[in-house]
């Protein structure tokens, strides 16, 4: 997720301003955990802090950083970051990837309580805040109660074959696409379902789906794009009926949810298409099992 806006620009005095400030949140701590003062460690390296977020170029690995940055306390890190927000005259707060709060030390209370603080951290420097990421994100803001009641909910669907408007913009997209790839030789254009199918309607799978597939044609020396390219780099099933059931899942809760009149984004219209496709999961998963001879008993020496 990129919002335009997120660079150091300068006032006429020469001061440092940046009205937007992005973070995509890592789950950079001891044992691939969130924690707070990792948190602000991130934050303040995306706001080239003087202390905390400069790194020498003598020094590539910012180890200097983290030596700095782990003597301090967390509360130290916070004010620092509150601090340069004021000086920056920071207005948006937009934290991508945030349903790794998840994983905070401490399960769902503390990813809770983590939401909580970034909540009052925003209205204390009058920030809008902005939080991108999967469904689970969703489930984890219904948990805070002081998020529910201050939040607004935006979905991004994917594209649905069921719905002819998004075949359309679908393929608007494969067009853009395919002029930034002219070895591609009209090979998108022709295979609209194959590529919506093996994307699961997501813009992103897709771009990761054709980048893996131009690696695998430059290394075979190709001279155009070829269908067997795009064959190779697909995901395999396993890996796509996971993909696939933790989007489902995700949306038919949030279709619960507008038919409660809780969220914005959806249209009555598309419990239909999820529908559908929950209905056609199962058999998208079914493979063939592998023959097995009936087992029988025989008595010593009669074989």
């Amino acid at each position: 997720m990129i919002i335009p806006g997120d660079a150091l620009e300068h006032d006429e005095a020469g001061g440092r301003l940046r009205p937007v400030l992005q973070l995509r949140l890592r789950n950079s701590s001891a044992n691939a955990h969130v924690g707070s003062k990792g948190f602000y460690s991130q934050l303040l390296s995306r706001q080239e802090h003087p202390i905390f977020g400069v790194g020498d170029p003598l020094d590539p690995k910012r180890r200097s950083i983290s030596l700095v940055a782990g003597r301090r306390n967390e509360p130290e890190l916070a004010e620092a970051f509150v601090n340069t927000l004021i000086a920056e005259r920071t207005r948006y707060l937009v934290i991508d990837e945030a349903q790794h709060l998840a994983h905070a030390l401490g399960g769902e209370k503390a990813a809770i309580r983590m939401l909580d603080n970034i909540k009052s951290l925003a209205e204390d420097c009058q920030l809008v805040l902005v939080l991108s990421g999967t469904y689970q994100l969703k489930d984890m803001l219904e948990g805070s109660s002081h998020m529910c009641g201050r939040a607004l909910d935006f979905e991004f669907r994917r594209y649905r074959e069921a719905n002819e408007e998004d075949l359309e913009e679908f393929l608007s997209v494969i067009e853009a696409i395919a002029e930034l790839i002219p070895w591609s030789g009209g090979l998108f254009a022709s295979n609209l379902d194959y590529l919506l199918h093996g994307s699961l309607g997501c813009v992103g799978l897709l771009m990761k789906w054709l980048r893996k597939a131009l690696a695998i044609g430059s290394v075979q020396k190709a001279s155009h794009l070829q269908m067997h390219h795009l064959e190779a780099a697909l995901h395999d099933l396993g890996a796509e009926q996971a993909m696939l059931d933790e989007i489902l899942t995700g949306e038919q809760r949030w279709l619960h949810r507008a038919k409660c009149g809780r969220s914005a984004g959806s249209t009555p219209s598309e419990e239909h298409c999820v529908q559908s496709e929950m209905d056609g999961k199962s058999q998208r998963s079914k493979r063939a099992k592998p023959f097995r001879a009936k087992q029988r008993n025989y008595k010593p020496g009669a074989r």
